[in-house]
């Protein structure tokens, strides 16, 4: 049998933000593939109580509450959980491990990994790496398969973590549910005269800073939310919609795949974290047809290249010669091939393709 965790939780802001649409969506996958689920509501984290004593106790009850939940898969069953857990315990490492001693396969699907975030950080606190350390290396370790974002965090992995590769399957890119409205977002063509970029995501001045230094001579559309700069000129900002939502929403020729603090190149943390990371707006752009602009040394620029689905970029102030250069022809080329993988997308091919090479 095999079996998959759905973690549900009511937090209004959660729920309108990518990193929901992209749990719920392998939730449908999963139930999609035949698997049966097991529900579990998203306790208090356990991280937020005061007080040692207080702080294990939680870690104790999510716990039991792990092991309850988990009591109806038995030897020969495979699991899968997506990572990071919602419902965190510090013990999870011991409960996937009584798992595999059972026979149980667990595969993880990794959306995010904080410790890989932080490797090269060294600003990052001792204790706070070793904390990362116990909550999601233990795990990495414990697990059967580990379905990872692309063959760069396969290799940070192997080489930093001591994660055996043949424990890795790699997803390739994200999938992104659409519905049944989807092949009328496919069918679109430019929306915009000239060229225009999107950038959709949380605009936040600490989590997107390049985004308040943007060049001045290229069209942006902004979507997300968190966004306090001028709008204005070439800047128009849309507000925030709930992700199901957002494809229908987006007007734009590409969609911005950049991150970190600067416009001359992916800098900082979240910026060096594209080296390793898929992010999820990269699905969203590529599924509503919309080809993209992406940083090159991003783990993602060689699906982009090899698919022929946008263009990669050292720095954003390469976008208007770029632009300037580009012919309808080679623009059209672009938007056929991004319909191609937008189907692809919309399907959940490439979570199907991984669930295929865990079950071998």
């Amino acid at each position: 049998m095999d079996w998959y965790i759905c973690e549900k939780t009511e937090d209004e802001y959660l729920n309108r933000t990518a990193g929901i649409k992209a749990r719920e969506d392998l939730d449908v996958i999963f139930k999609q593939c035949g698997m049966k689920m097991i529900n579990l509501v998203v306790g208090e984290d356990t991280r937020t109580r005061a007080g040692v004593i207080s702080k294990i106790m939680g870690h104790i009850a999510t716990k039991k509450y792990w092991e309850e939940k988990l009591a109806c898969v038995h030897e020969g069953d495979t699991i899968y959980i997506q990572f990071p857990v919602r419902n965190h315990t510090v013990f999870l490492a011991s409960v996937l491990k009584k798992l595999v001693q059972k026979n149980i396969r667990v595969v993880l699907f990794i959306h995010d990994l904080e410790y890989m975030r932080h490797i090269k950080n060294k600003s990052i606190p001792f204790k706070k790496k070793k904390r990362m350390e116990l909550e999601e290396v233990s795990v990495l370790k414990n697990a059967t398969n580990i379905v990872v974002h692309n063959h760069q965090m396969k290799k940070l992995m192997r080489e930093a973590l001591g994660i055996p590769s043949e424990k890795m399957i790699e997803l390739d890119i994200f999938d992104y549910l659409i519905g049944k409205e989807g092949e009328k977002i496919q069918e679109r063509g430019k929306r915009k005269q000239g060229y225009s970029c999107i950038i959709a995501g949380n605009l936040d001045k600490q989590k997107s800073a390049y985004v308040y230094e943007l060049p001045k001579d290229i069209a942006f559309d902004l979507y997300g939310p968190n966004y306090t700069g001028q709008a204005g000129g070439n800047i128009c900002y849309h507000g925030s919609f709930p992700p199901a939502e957002l494809p229908y929403e987006l007007e734009g020729n590409f969609g911005l795949v950049w991150d970190g603090i600067s416009v001359d190149t992916c800098a900082g943390v979240y910026g060096e974290y594209l080296k390793v990371n898929n992010p999820h707006k990269t699905s969203l752009y590529l599924a509503s047809g919309i080809p993209v602009i992406i940083w090159k040394e991003a783990a993602l620029a060689e699906f982009v290249e090899q698919e022929r689905v946008g263009i990669t970029i050292s720095s954003l102030y390469e976008i208007k010669d770029i632009f300037e250069k580009l012919t309808e022809d080679e623009y059209a080329d672009m938007l056929q091939h991004a319909k191609l993988i937008s189907k692809r997308l919309t399907s959940g091919f490439y979570t199907k393709q991984a669930i295929e090479k865990a079950m071998k």
